[in-house]
């Protein structure tokens, strides 16, 4: 069908340590100069449909991935290190949709992905016994962001964007102490443009004023506000 494009991917692939990864970096993140290069099997198939009589966009995809040796950096306390997890399996779905509406003066866009994150190292029995079925280390399960973008007159867009992430641990035991609490962030935006050359914008970042950390366990930053100011030259 015109509207209508089936896809799928697969891959073998290897990827050497980062440098800091190696060594280290800005005091916080240890370095670990014995890890080994990762290597990991993909796959994934979906589908993509345009429907301009509605002015609609989807996209829908299944991915899987198996990993032996995957680089996955761990929190100990004050100080982060990577190490390499055995054994891992990451499987789940990811969707996107946009639609656009009143001669594109509203546009709407949702992005959705739920992935299955599975520690499946075995090859001892301490790993066997502590990791085997846990999720992996900063991997959230859930993750959904959107955006709703008004355009009123065609010089002024208001847009607002929300993301949010699930629960995840900061090691592989999985351990109450260890847990992230999910998260969620709201960000409001009004972008103006002043002749064919200008534009200026004001954004008020974490609307809510969440007390929240980010994806490594600090903290964020509370309500912020930013002005921009931009200039096209011919």
């Amino acid at each position: 069908f015109p509207a209508l494009t089936f896809r799928a991917n697969g891959g073998v692939y290897t990827r050497a340590p980062r440098f800091n990864e190696l060594f280290g970096d800005d005091g916080d993140l240890v370095g670990n100069a014995d890890l080994t290069e990762e290597r990991s099997t993909n796959l994934d198939a979906g589908l993509y449909a345009s429907l301009d009589t509605f002015e609609l966009e989807f996209d829908l995809a299944y991915f899987y991935r198996v990993t032996e040796d995957m680089i996955q950096r761990r929190n100990y306390g004050d100080t982060m290190i990577n190490e390499n997890i055995a054994s891992s399996e990451v499987s789940g779905f990811e969707c996107w949709l946009q639609k656009t509406t009143l001669n594109e003066r509203l546009r709407l866009r949702i992005d959705l992905t739920y992935q299955r994150p599975i520690n499946t190292s075995e090859d001892t029995a301490f790993r066997r016994d502590r990791y085997y079925g846990n999720d992996l280390p900063y991997h959230p399960r859930w993750l959904f962001s959107g955006t709703l973008a008004v355009t009123p007159v065609s010089w002024a867009t208001l847009s607002w964007s929300t993301r949010f992430e699930s629960e995840s641990y900061r090691g592989p035991s999985n351990l109450e102490s260890e847990k992230l609490p999910a998260r969620t962030r709201h960000d409001l935006a009004v972008t103006l443009t002043l002749g064919h050359r200008w534009e200026c914008g004001f954004e008020v970042a974490n609307l809510t004023d969440e007390d929240a950390v980010d994806f490594w366990g600090y903290p964020r930053p509370g309500r912020a506000y930013y002005g921009s100011l931009r200039l096209r030259l011919p």
